[in-house]
């Protein structure tokens, strides 16, 4: 035979809105009122003091997020500044020297939009290196 509980019986009193919002979840739940309010008791008291620390985690959580978001963009800037720089230096090779004269807009313009699409293909085909995990040791029969 199952041990039955001890209870203690409790007033509280209630708007009219809040039991008829019992009475739907009861009703939604297939529970009585009281074991709707019991439930909501034990959640509360469960959960007391826990509520601001989550708060501070998700806030921590966040900003985290957005710092590593910013460094993140920070690093794809840096590279393809790099490649940008990479590709002018590499100008004089390939086209016979620096410039004896300073060179028109248009053709500026050019060779800037050449060294934003060189950037961005190498930022296509940059990995990063990642280190693998050590595999686990398995066990000796």
């Amino acid at each position: 035979m199952p041990r039955k509980r001890s209870l203690l019986d409790v007033s509280v009193g209630l708007t009219g809105p809040d039991v008829q919002k019992l009475d739907k979840i009861a009703e939604v739940t297939g529970s009585t009122r009281t074991d709707v309010i019991r439930f909501a008791i034990r959640q509360f008291t469960d959960n007391y003091g826990k509520e601001p620390e989550k708060e501070y985690e998700n806030i921590l959580e966040a900003r985290l997020r957005k710092m590593e978001n910013r460094l993140a963009n920070l690093m794809v800037l840096a590279v393809r500044a790099a490649a940008q720089a990479l590709y002018y230096m590499t100008l004089p090779y390939s086209r016979g020297g620096f410039p004896t004269r300073p060179l028109k807009e248009e053709v500026f313009q050019a060779q800037w939009h050449k060294s934003r699409t060189f950037a961005g293909e190498f930022l296509k085909h940059a990995t990063v290196n990642v280190i693998a995990p050590a595999p686990e040791a398995e066990p000796s029969p």
